[in-house]
């Protein structure tokens, strides 16, 4: 089964999700107030069409200044949710306030162009090669991180 919804009712549903966002912690009852929920059934979506069309947007505009060249390379990206990678351009950094609006965070990972972390694979280039290993990124936080549940919290 499923359910056809015109323009209205979708922008209608999609507020309501982002404006109706409440968690529970140290006995409050709090409203998120910015961003997307993290584990909604529609969050990867709502995180994704925004970032997506803020994309699109500036690659139509290279191809309307007929700067092909750049709106090529740009166009190998690739996207999950809120990550982003771009293998062939270094200097994604400096067309990151052309493209995003200026509220979005964007952090690189990796310290140098041979070297960077995407999703779950840490990337490696040496001369011709590229090599590729598991990555799980709470190996580099600098605290502990419980990856069970505490036998005495609310989660069964």
């Amino acid at each position: 089964n499923h359910i056809c919804l015109d323009a209205d009712k979708l922008k209608k549903a999609v507020d309501f999700i982002l404006n109706n966002t409440y968690v529970y912690f140290g006995g409050f009852v709090l409203r998120q107030q910015q961003g997307v929920p993290m584990g909604g059934n529609s969050s990867s979506l709502l995180a994704d069409l925004p970032l997506s069309m803020c994309e699109f947007k500036f690659l139509m505009g290279l191809v309307r200044s007929k700067k092909f060249n750049l709106a090529k390379r740009l166009s190998l990206n690739m996207r999950y949710v809120d990550d982003v990678g771009v293998p062939n351009f270094t200097r994604f950094a400096n067309k990151i306030s052309d493209i995003y609006p200026e509220g979005l965070l964007m952090e690189r990972s990796g310290s140098d162009d041979r070297n960077v972390s995407f999703l779950d694979v840490h990337i490696t280039i040496k001369s011709s090669c590229i090599i590729t290993k598991v990555y799980n990124k709470v190996d580099d936080f600098n605290f502990e991180v419980v990856r069970f549940t505490f036998p005495h919290s609310n989660i069964t």
